[in-house]
């Protein structure tokens, strides 16, 4: 109840004596505290309920004196109980779960402690955990390689989730220098089975259709609930673990504590673990579909990456709680979405590390109060330790254990337009024409479901999209050096007569339901509809027929996988499936017993998916569905989309062996980076959306998928004009990039507004110009695990007000973009990191953190100390864009405004070169070039140069080849000649290019140079004006040569 306004104030606050003598209302076990706080008083009544009807509900009737509207019947809480914990108001809790009833908790031995702060949980766990986990009981090294060592269970056993097991092996292996490898698990592990064997049963029919029910389970149909990826799918590193690996080599050490056991990492030489269980809040707990495991963080912890969610970069060390659990939802703010990676990167003391957890197995991460927890609905935890020491080497490291990213084919560096709802063939062919009419770039065409015969893959719609308007469009466009990519989604409709569909039939490589007696049906677009089982030895060869079939129909370049958690309308299986009966651990030494996990209700640790610990089966395939091999979706849901890539990638290889395949994915996993690209999902259009969508192409850059963006201008709502000429500015800078919206939204190609297409125009110039950079970065990245895009903190670790930036970013370590992302505004406050910094458009030159009197001291230690906010001025066509200090930028000579794509540029082989000297007077950069488009590249098909300048000469230096595209130096600029100690102050008098000495210019058609100063003599900006520009060369840069002056 409230009180009363006005005239009734006093006449309740009259009240109170009487009111407060009646007898508090208790719920079982909970207590009615004397005092309620504001935080506690949630409500359990209504306005105006009385004393007697909150008794009845078991509720706390508590009169609040002051007047302020808060409520007077609450729920009864645990606060001040023996064992739960005091929590302040907005105090961090170690939740026991979320969202969970309060008879379940209690059931859990748990405290409940409601509160009107919903963040908070209201489920926690008593504290301390009455037990103390497991003591070390021996350890042996069974080769210079790998310790196993097992840990026993402390009495009482925690049993927070199940009775725990009572005996663990912990396996540790030294994989290389750098990575460490740390696996628990139970001892002895067996299958969880299902023993009942079935009969044959008659075809059923649901629905009109006719599924496959004759079939008895097999060995290979039992399910193992220890199941562990297969290192064919995800890596384990397990390779070469025969090779000697000298101890002294390693730059880590792995060190256990007995009583009660724990293990922690360190960098070698170091007294603070990157990684240690010695946590008292949370011991080791093992039970089965329940193991938990924590790590003791630094109070303010530098953590980056934990996928896929949409949420800030740096993830908040207090208040984290991420489920690993793939998940179709339109990029809702710190959820699970659509693929996982369970990997992080922490930043301490200025050096950098990573943690990959190894599982498919649904999983929380919980960041609270100087803790990582893990806990996992599996049975094993196999983590993974990179030491670094710089983000690029973590990354590095960890991209050697799952895997490189694929090299896209040049032309994916393009512009891409798509929609969902192109009504015909005509409209896209419309959309084309409109890019060139405006003289707007456009290199990829996107056809989403429209193009499809009622929604089936592998068709197209006879009446909007004929097979012949459809190829001739293809001849156009590739005539132009333009590409087509077409969606396929996973499910496959169940229809008599649709080839597909027989043909997986006939193969048996599709999902099947719990007791493995028919196809697992799901809903989406296409009706009702089966799911391919990637596992199945059969599978792979059918989806390369089907798409090489498509392929014969029409001639598209790449495929864009969508859907693929999988995606469902139904949640869990559209009819009911059998229940599994709980199957037995065989011969344990406690004989725990095993809970199967259930798509219904069960009494195992539901981790927090959606936020809300929703059921996992909502909105995909059932977790109880059975994949070949007794694998049930709980296991590898997540897995879906990664191995459907891999699928994907295989047909492709096999149907075009030497050329490189574009495969677009929306789910994916560890590794995915290998076999796809990845855009960002369903987004909004929105100003948050397109801020958002900055941290989220980040974090695959840590994932090691390069190749990833947002759909520009947002895929749900509609897009001002404003808006969208923003996120295409931003958006042009991403290294895929692509505009996409919904089939109920307005259409929203730039050229549908003026601003938006001159935006549009201005920062795609810059984009084509830049091409050589991305494709050099691309090259990097597959070859060696390098960055494309990096967050400021990945460069310039050392500096710890980089750390939360997340509105700006860097192409390679070169050039920073810092994009206008707030409505209305026309300038933005973007921060410089300390050094010597260019303005790509104006080459003027901007010192940040460094003073006059520290100009020409102690250069060699710019990259520490912080650098400096500045306050930039950009209007609705400008993206401020500048060079670092140091760089060098090859780049496409377009001398002026086209539309050539990426393709067409690649054949012309005309350059420009970008040097932006340091305050050193040096600088350096990359140009990898091959034909953008074959798969196996080898050193006599590709040209890697090295170009390093220093004061007065630049050198072009590397391996080259006289068979690939052509590499014509068409112009080079010097910036900052006059910043370094000793640098030039007056114009130089002779230049020379490859050994020939050139006049100074202006002259027209022939070869020359210019020089350039600025008006501002003796200022420290002033340096920065002093640039020369050698113009109208025909380089070859298919050999050394050299520039100099003097």
């Amino acid at each position: 109840m409230r009180p009363p306004a006005g005239l009734f104030q006093a006449l309740v606050k009259a009240s109170l004596v009487f009111l407060s003598l009646l007898p508090p209302a208790r719920s079982a076990g909970a207590s009615c505290p004397r005092n309620v706080t504001a935080e506690f008083r949630v409500e359990c009544g209504y306005l105006g309920i009385q004393p007697d009807e909150c008794n009845a509900r078991d509720c706390c009737w508590r009169p609040d004196a002051s007047g302020s509207g808060l409520p007077w019947c609450v729920r009864a809480t645990d606060v001040g109980q023996p064992g739960c914990p005091v929590v302040q108001q907005g105090g961090v809790r170690d939740t026991a779960e979320d969202y969970i009833s309060e008879h379940e908790c209690r059931a859990r031995d748990c405290c409940w402690i409601p509160s009107t702060t919903r963040s908070s949980p209201w489920c926690v766990y008593k504290r301390p955990l009455p037990c103390l986990g497991y003591d070390l009981a021996f350890s042996a090294s069974k080769s210079p390689r790998h310790i196993v060592s097992e840990v026993t269970a402390q009495e009482p056993r925690c049993n927070v989730h199940g009775q725990d097991y009572k005996t663990l092996t912990v396996d540790v292996w030294f994989q290389t220098e750098q990575r460490a490898r740390v696996r628990v698990r139970p001892r002895d592990r067996r299958n969880h089975i299902d023993v009942n064997s079935r009969a044959d049963t008659p075809r059923k029919r649901h629905e009109g259709f006719v599924v496959d029910s004759q079939r008895k389970q097999t060995e290979d149909d039992l399910v193992d609930t220890s199941w562990e990826i297969p290192s064919s799918i995800v890596p384990d590193g397990m390779d070469g673990m025969e090779t000697p690996l000298m101890p002294e080599d390693l730059q880590y050490e792995v060190k256990f504590t007995s009583h009660p056991f724990s293990f922690s990492v360190y960098r070698k030489g170091s007294s603070t673990p990157l990684f240690s269980t010695s946590n008292p809040d949370y011991p080791l707990v093992a039970s089965p579909y329940f193991l938990q495991l924590a790590t003791v963080l630094p109070s303010d912890a530098v953590i980056y990456g934990l996928g896929e969610t949409v949420d800030s970069l740096r993830r908040n060390p207090d208040n984290t709680r991420q489920a690993f659990w793939a998940r179709d939802a339109p990029s809702p703010v710190k959820e699970n979405v659509y693929g996982v990676h369970p990997f992080y990167m922490e930043i301490q003391d200025g050096k950098a590390h990573g943690v990959f957890l190894r599982s498919s197995h649904p999983t929380d991460v919980i960041l609270r109060s100087g803790s990582l927890v893990y806990r996992s609905n599996s049975e094993v935890l196999d983590l993974y330790f990179f030491v670094g020491p710089t983000p690029q080497d973590v990354v590095s490291q960890y991209l050697d254990l799952v895997g490189r990213p694929a090299m896209p084919p040049y032309w994916a560096l393009g512009y891409m337009q798509s929609r969902y709802g192109f009504p015909s063939i005509a409209a896209a062919r419309s959309v084309v024409s409109s890019f060139r009419d405006h003289q707007l770039p456009l290199d990829v065409l996107f056809l989403d479901i429209d193009y499809m015969s009622e929604y089936r893959d592998f068709t197209f719609d006879p009446i909007r999209f004929p097979l012949s308007d459809v190829r001739a469009l293809l001849d156009e466009m590739h005539s132009r050096g333009q590409r087509v990519v077409v969606i396929l989604d996973p499910g496959i409709k169940v229809e008599q007569g649709y080839k597909s569909y027989e043909e997986g039939v006939k193969a048996g490589c599709f999902i099947r339901n719990a007791d493995g007696t028919a196809i697992e049906i799901g809903l989406v677009w296409p009706g009702y509809t089966a799911y391919p089982d990637w596992f199945h030895p059969n599978a792979t060869s059918w989806w390369t027929r089907e798409v090489r079939g498509l392929l014969e129909m029409a001639e598209v370049d790449g495929l864009w996988i969508d859907m693929n958690e999988p995606a469902n309308f139904c949640s869990g299986s559209c009819f009911q499936n059998p229940v599994i009966k709980s199957p037995r651990r065989i011969g344990s030494d406690d004989d725990t017993q095993a809970v199967p996990p259930s798509s219904s209700s069960s009494p195992h640790y539901r981790v927090n998916n959606a936020g809300r610990n929703a059921d996992l089966s909502e909105k995909t395939a059932s977790v109880d569905a059975l994949h070949y091999g007794g694998i049930r979706e709980f296991n590898a849901h997540s897995l879906y989309g990664h191995m459907e890539a891999i699928a994907t990638r295989k047909a492709l290889t096999d149907i075009r062996p030497n050329m490189r395949p574009f495969i677009l994915t929306r789910s994916s996993f560890s590794g995915t980076g290998s076999h796809a690209a990845h855009w960002l999902g369903d987004n909004w259009s929105t100003f948050q959306s397109m801020q958002q969508s900055i941290s989220g192409v980040l974090n695959f850059q840590l994932f090691g998928i390069p190749m990833v963006g947002p759909d520009i201008c947002g895929f749900l709502g509609e897009a001002s004009e404003e808006l969208c000429a923003r996120w295409m500015e931003v958006g042009a800078f991403f290294p895929f990039s692509r505009n996409h919206n919904t089939i109920e939204a307005k259409d929203q190609e730039p050229f549908r507004w003026e601003v938006v297409a001159e935006a549009s125009r201005r920062a795609m110039s810059i984009r084509y110009k830049l091409m050589p950079l991305y494709y050099t970065l691309l090259h990097f990245a597959s070859k060696e695990g390098h960055f494309v895009l990096r967050a400021l903190a990945w460069s310039y670790q050392e500096d710890p007000e980089t750390y939360g930036i997340e509105r700006q970013f860097l192409i390679g370590d070169s050039v920073l973009v810092s994009p206008v992302l707030e409505e209305h505004a026309r300038e933005v406050v973007a921060y410089f990191p300390r050094g010597l910094w260019y303005d790509l458009a104006t080459f003027e030159v901007l010192l940040s953190g460094i003073s006059e009197n520290a100009l020409h001291r102690e250069r060699a230690d710019l990259t520490n100390g912080s650098g400096q906010w500045v306050r930039l001025l950009a209007d609705i066509l400008t993206i401020p864009l500048h060079v670092r200090g140091g760089a060098i930028i090859p780049q496409f000579f377009i001398p002026h405004q086209s539309v050539e794509t990426a393709a067409q540029l690649l054949n012309r082989g005309e350059y420009s070169i970008l040097v932006a000297l340091d305050l050193d007077g040096k600088a350096n950069g990359w140009l990898y070039v091959d034909d953008g488009e074959s798969l196996h590249v080898d050193q006599g098909s590709m040209t890697e140069v090295y170009i390093e300048c220093t004061i007065g000469k630049c050198v072009w230096k590397g391996t080259f080849c006289e068979n690939s595209k052509p590499i014509v130096v068409r112009e080079v600029s010097v910036l900052g000649l006059g910043c370094p100690e000793g640098g030039i102050l007056n114009k130089p008098q002779t230049v020379t290019v490859a050994g020939m000495n050139i006049n100074e210019g202006p002259l027209q058609s022939t070869p020359h140079w210019e020089w350039s100063e600025s008006s501002r003599s003796g200022t420290l900006e002033s340096c920065g004006g002093r640039s020369l520009r050698l113009v109208g060369l025909q380089i070859n840069g298919l050999q050394e040569f050299s520039v100099t002056w003097k």
